[in-house]
């Protein structure tokens, strides 16, 4: 499982890095089928792939201040780059990116199970963010071999917030959908002992993925995507010359308008919001 998990972050994290290089000195050439640095005239040197992928590891570590190594203590660096690229080292780089695009697309089609933490009252829900992007979520991950829907949603919480949900956790999902973009998602729900003011029980343990656990307000939920939605739109217009106030004053009259009108769009914030009934349904249990 070790494997599959860097492989997962290979494509996740590495891949979209690797399309960050510096064009400037290095080029890929789809005639000689090699890298060469364009800053050298006159000479073509062709980079060994575990020079290329050396280079990708080293963006990545800059970019998001993370080391494989710290990623994966039980993997080292040459383990991990030997288990990736053993057998596919004679193929050309376009192929290993067209396997890496079907791996991804097939990761798309494997369900997906998580957990809806409240807290006693009911009133919050347990969210996190990942280092990769700022979203908030539910705590959340793919389904592994041999592994039912309840295990692995148990097994995420433990990852994902540090906790054992067994005793908390529903014997039955409360949200099972397919967004065109997502693979299917089952929730189960949990009412927890924790108090909505307190987060310090939960410590993930998944090392360098997990940036924040925080608790959300379920009655400001769908009010906050509305207001982030709209915010969005208007953050390349004019709002670069409006005043704090003004904005969310903007923001507010705007949210009344559309609230009711405004169709769900992922690309916004996170899908989370897409659940917002379910939660409020459990919520008045």
């Amino acid at each position: 499982s070790h494997a599959e998990e860097a492989y997962y972050f290979y494509c996740d994290q590495i891949v979209p890095a690797a399309g960050q290089l510096d064009e400037d000195k290095y080029a890929y050439s789809t005639i000689t089928k090699k890298y060469t640095d364009s800053q050298t005239t006159g000479a073509c040197i062709k980079l060994q792939m575990r020079d290329i992928v050396a280079l990708i590891h080293a963006k990545y570590a800059v970019q998001s201040g993370i080391s494989c190594t710290d990623l994966f203590p039980y993997l080292s660096f040459e383990a991990f780059t030997t288990q990736i690229f053993s057998r596919i080292l004679h193929l050309e780089l376009e192929k290993i990116m067209d396997g890496l695009q079907w791996f991804r697309s097939y990761k798309n089609t494997v369900n997906v199970c998580g957990v809806v933490l409240l807290n006693p009252r009911k009133t919050h829900v347990l969210a996190v963010s990942a280092r990769a992007h700022s979203r908030l979520y539910f705590p959340k991950g793919k389904i592994m071999k041999n592994e039912s829907d309840y295990e692995c949603a148990l097994r995420e919480a433990r990852e994902e917030i540090g906790v054992d949900l067994t005793p908390y956790l529903a014997a039955r999902p409360i949200v099972a959908k397919h967004h065109k973009n997502f693979p299917p998602c089952k929730f189960f729900v949990a009412v927890g002992p924790w108090e909505s003011a307190d987060v310090k029980p939960f410590v993930p343990q998944c090392k360098g993925e997990i940036q924040e656990v925080r608790w959300v307000d379920i009655d400001l939920l769908r009010t906050e995507y509305f207001r982030r939605g709209i915010a969005y739109k208007l953050q390349n217009r004019h709002t670069k010359n409006m005043e704090r106030s003004e904005l969310l004053e903007h923001i507010e009259r705007e949210s009344r308008i559309q609230r009711k009108e405004c169709p769900f769009d992922p690309r916004r914030l996170s899908w989370m919001v897409n659940y917002y009934e379910e939660i409020c349904s459990v919520k008045a249990m």
